[in-house]
């Protein structure tokens, strides 16, 4: 997804989702877009767009939404044969209702 597309998906959200709805997101953590090869998917090459939180913050408030709570993990934090990989995972909730 480009972030036009995150735009467009953010609004949608907004638009459905009664007030003050919670909305759960998550990206892999990072800069910049593009394929990457994941193994534990058959070799397949799959689309990030990958965030920091100082970067996906201000596009969730832009599309009417406020950030209640944020965690970051690593993947392999639970299993250490799992890939090293960190994730932001981010609860909303809706505003300007």
């Amino acid at each position: 997804m480009t972030d036009r597309d995150i735009a467009s998906a953010l609004d949608q959200f907004h638009r459905v989702l009664k007030p003050a709805g919670i909305l759960f997101v998550s990206f892999k953590k990072g800069n910049g877009v593009g394929n990457q090869l994941e193994t534990f998917t058959a070799d397949d090459q799959r689309f990030y767009n990958l965030k920091e939180m100082t970067t996906i913050a201000p596009m969730l408030e832009a599309h009417g939404f406020e950030v209640v709570g944020s965690t970051q993990i690593n993947e392999n934090v639970r299993n250490k044969e799992v890939r090293d990989l960190e994730w932001i995972n981010i609860l909303t909730r809706k505003v300007n209702c």
